[in-house]
C-alpha cells in the first residue's frame, strides 16, 4: 500500500494499479499494461500467472539523499543491526548500502525470529522500528526506501504516459532521493534497457517501423506517424498496414533489403526516401527495420551544410595586430584604417603589389561592426570577364551551357550582412563597374539570366596597384565608380619608404622559420639599402632563402644572387644639405637622377630609361617633384622635358663629378 500510494502520487489517476504479493498469493490470469515487480522475482516465476504477454519491470528501490547523510555520519568502524522484515530482505538491505558507498559499518543482520546480540545498541533499519529490540539505545531510521527514477523512467516509457509535466517530476524527484545509476542489472531485467532504447527511437525525426518476420507491425515511433498523418489511435494496431498508402506497402513487401529507395505519395504529393533493412537479435532473423526519411528535410539539411561550410570558409583571419610596423608612415596608416572600420562606407586600398593591401582588408572588417559576419575575397584579375560576372552575381538555371540545375549564389549572396574584397578592382572589365555601382547605390545585385534583383546588404573593399585617375583619363575605369569607393583611400608606403621597418619583418619572417638565425648589423643595413619592388613579399622570398640556405648567424655575404649593395654613389667629400635626411636609397636616386640630367634635358620616360630597372616609377616621379621644390630641376612643357636648374648644376659640379673623377 506504501508503495501504491507512491506511484499514484507521481502518475495521478492516469493509472489504474492492483496489488499482488507473493506471500498472499499471486493468484491466475493477471491482466494490465505492464507489471511491476519491487522484490527481486524472475520472470519465469512471474508468467505463469500472466494472462497474456506483458511487460515486466523489475524495479529496484532507492535512499533519500538525507538517509544517506545520517549513515555517512555515523563514526567509522560502528558496530550496528541491520533490521527488516525477513533474512532474505535483510541481506538485500546490507548489499544496498555496501554498492552505493556505506562501507564504513559493520552490519548486523536483524530481522524476526532472529537471535539478538545484547552487546550491540544502534539499530539501523529502513522503518521497521517495530522490531527493533528493547536493548537498543540509539536508533537510525532511514524511512521506506523509495522507487528508483528509473523505475519511473520505464513505467513511463511502458505506459506512454511521457509529458512534460512527468518530466518535471522526475526532477524534483531526483533532488531528493539518490540515483540508481551504478546498481548491476540482472541478466532477466533486459526490459529496462528496452524500455530506455523505446524512447530514443521515439525521439528520432526519420520514420522508424520494426515488422515480423510475419510482417506484422511490432512498433512505430512518432515520426513515423506523423510523416504519414495517420490517426494516433493505430499506435502499436495489428491493423496499421491496412492504413499506410499503397505506394509505401508495395515497396515493402517481399523478404528483400535496399536502401534509399524514393518513393511518391500521390495522394499527398509527399516524397520520401524509403530503406528496409533485415533485423536480426542472437543471430536469428526478428524481422525488419523500416526507415522513412522526408525528401524536403533532406534537402533543407544538405542547403544548410553547404552554406555553414561557406560560412566558415568565408572568414577575416588577420587582425590590425598582425601588422608589423613602428614607422611614422605605417603607423598613420593604422590609424586611419581603424576609423575607417569604425564606418560602413567603401575603402579604396591603394598600394605596390606586396604591401599588405589584403591584411588591411582583413582587419578593417574585423574591427568593424561585421566582424561576425561573411568576409568574402575575390581577386578581379583572375577570371575572365564571364566567370568574373557569375562569380560575382551568380547566374540562374540554363543561363547558358554548363549551368548547375537550381542555378547558383553569387558572391555578393554569400557576403549579405558582412563584407566583400574587391581585390585588383583595377583589373574589373569596364561594363561590370556598372554593375558594381548599381549594387553600391541601390544595394541590389540581379544574378546572370535573371530579371528579378534580389537585394544584399554589402560593405566593399576595394585594392588596386593601378593609378585609377590616370585610367579614368583614359576612360579605363569609371568616374562614378571611382567617387564612390574611393571616398576613403588609403595609401599604403612601398617598403623602401620605410626601411625602418625592415629588421621588424625580417625578425618576424625568421621567428616562421626552424633553427635560430641571428642577423648581423651588416645584413640589416644591406636589407635596408634594397629596392625591394616585390615589397613584403619580396623581403620575405629572400629572407627565408638565407635561413634555409644557411646555418646558424646570417650576414650580407648570405645574400641571394643581385641583393649584394655596391658602393655608395655621392660626393666624395661630403653630402648636401638638401639630401641628408633622404634614406640612402633616395639620395642614390637623386645623384642618379642629376647625373642623368647633367648631360641634357629629357622626360620622365626617357629618364627612366636611362635609369635602367633600378628605381620604380613611383620613386622617380617622387624625387622629380623633391628635386624641383629644392631648385634644383627646371620643369618644362612640352618636349622640352626636365633640366637641371643653377642650383643643381652646382651641386652637380661642387659634389658628383668630384665623386666621378679619375682620381676619385
Amino acid at each position: 500500500m506504501h508503495y501504491r500510494r507512491e506511484l499514484l502520487d507521481f502518475f495521478g489517476d492516469a493509472v489504474d494499479i492492483e496489488i499482488h504479493t507473493i506471500c498472499e498469493g499471486l493468484g491466475n490470469g493477471l491482466s494490465g499494461d505492464a507489471v511491476l515487480t519491487l522484490s527481486p522475482i524472475s520472470n519465469n516465476r512471474l508468467t505463469p500467472h500472466l494472462k497474456e504477454e506483458i511487460e515486466i519491470i523489475h524495479g529496484s528501490k532507492v535512499l533519500t539523499k538525507a538517509a544517506y547523510q545520517r549513515l555517512m555520519d555515523l563514526p567509522k568502524g560502528t558496530r550496528a543491526f541491520l533490521i527488516t522484515t525477513n533474512k532474505t530482505a535483510s541481506f538485500d538491505m546490507a548489499t544496498y548500502l555496501y554498492q552505493i558507498g556505506v562501507n564504513h559499518i559493520d552490519f548486523v543482520p536483524f530481522y524476526p525470529g532472529c537471535a539478538s546480540d545484547p552487546n550491540l545498541d544502534i539499530a539501523i533499519t529502513p522503518g521497521q522500528t517495530r522490531f527493533i529490540p528493547e536493548h537498543v539505545r540509539q536508533v537510525v531510521d532511514l524511512g521506506w526506501r523509495r522507487i528508483s527514477l528509473d523505475t519511473f523512467m520505464s513505467l513511463m516509457v511502458v505506459l506512454r504516459l511521457k509529458s512534460e509535466a512527468l518530466i518535471e517530476r522526475l526532477y524534483h524527484l531526483s533532488r531528493d532521493i539518490m540515483s540508481h545509476d551504478f546498481l548491476t542489472t540482472p541478466l532477466d531485467n533486459v526490459s529496462r534497457l528496452k524500455d530506455m532504447l523505446s524512447m530514443m527511437i521515439d525521439e528520432i525525426e526519420d520514420g522508424i517501423l520494426f515488422l515480423s518476420n510475419a510482417g506484422r507491425p511490432i512498433f512505430e515511433n512518432n515520426a513515423f506517424h506523423s510523416m504519414l498523418n495517420l490517426d494516433p489511435g493505430l499506435r502499436q494496431s495489428p491493423d496499421l498496414l491496412n492504413y499506410l498508402p499503397e505506394e509505401l506497402t508495395r515497396q515493402m513487401a517481399g523478404p528483400e533489403a535496399f536502401d534509399h529507395k524514393i518513393i511518391h505519395i500521390a495522394a499527398t504529393g509527399q516524397a520520401f526516401t524509403l530503406s528496409k533493412r533485415s533485423f536480426y537479435y542472437y543471430n536469428n532473423h526478428s524481422g525488419f527495420l523500416i526507415v522513412l526519411k522526408d525528401v524536403q528535410n533532406i534537402e533543407k539539411l544538405e542547403q544548410k551544410i553547404r552554406l555553414d561550410s561557406v560560412q566558415k570558409k568565408y572568414t577575416a583571419k588577420y587582425t590590425f595586430s598582425d601588422i608589423l610596423g613602428d614607422s611614422q608612415a605605417m603607423s598613420e596608416c593604422i590609424r586611419h584604417a581603424r576609423r575607417m572600420a569604425a564606418t560602413d562606407y567603401p575603402v579604396l586600398i591603394t598600394g605596390e603589389t606586396g604591401t599588405g593591401k589584403e591584411l588591411f582588408a582583413h582587419s578593417i572588417h574585423n574591427a568593424s561592426s561585421r566582424c561576425e559576419k561573411p568576409f568574402i575575397a575575390i581577386n578581379c584579375a583572375s577570371l575572365s570577364r564571364d566567370l568574373l560576372e557569375s562569380e560575382l552575381f551568380g547566374y540562374e538555371e540554363g543561363s547558358f551551357t554548363g549551368a548547375k540545375k537550381g542555378g547558383k549564389k553569387g558572391l555578393f549572396e554569400f557576403a549579405h550582412t558582412g563584407t566583400i574584397f574587391l581585390d585588383e578592382i583595377g583589373d574589373m572589365p569596364f561594363d561590370l563597374q556598372a554593375q558594381l555601382l548599381r549594387v553600391l547605390q541601390e544595394k541590389e545585385i540581379r544574378r546572370v539570366g535573371s530579371t528579378s534583383t534580389i537585394p544584399v546588404d554589402v560593405r566593399i573593399i576595394a585594392a588596386t596597384n593601378r593609378d585609377l585617375k590616370q585610367m579614368m583619363e583614359e576612360n579605363l575605369f569609371r568616374m562614378d565608380l571611382y567617387y564612390r569607393i574611393g571616398m576613403f583611400s588609403l595609401h599604403l608606403p612601398p617598403l623602401r619608404e620605410r626601411p625602418g621597418d625592415i629588421p621588424l619583418l625580417a625578425a618576424a619572417i625568421l621567428s616562421q622559420v626552424p633553427g635560430s638565425h641571428p642577423m648581423s648589423q651588416e645584413l640589416l643595413k644591406a636589407l635596408s639599402a634594397q629596392t625591394w619592388r616585390g615589397n613584403i613579399r619580396e623581403l620575405k622570398n629572400c629572407v627565408e632563402y638565407m635561413a634555409y640556405m644557411t646555418d646558424g648567424p646570417l650576414s650580407s655575404r648570405d645574400l641571394p644572387s643581385g641583393y649584394v649593395p655596391g658602393p655608395e654613389p655621392g660626393p666624395a667629400r661630403e653630402v648636401p644639405p638638401i639630401f641628408q635626411e633622404l634614406p640612402l636609397r633616395s639620395r642614390k636616386l637623386c645623384f642618379s637622377i642629376l647625373n642623368a640630367l647633367r648631360e641634357r634635358p629629357m622626360g620622365r620616360t626617357r629618364l627612366m630609361e636611362v635609369l635602367g630597372n633600378s628605381f620604380t616609377e613611383y620613386e622617380v616621379r617622387t624625387m622629380l617633384e623633391y628635386l624641383t621644390s629644392e631648385g634644383c630641376l627646371l620643369p618644362r612643357r612640352g618636349r622640352g622635358g626636365t633640366a637641371l636648374s643653377p642650383e643643381g648644376n652646382r651641386i652637380v659640379l661642387e659634389y658628383l663629378i668630384p665623386r666621378l673623377s679619375p682620381r676619385s
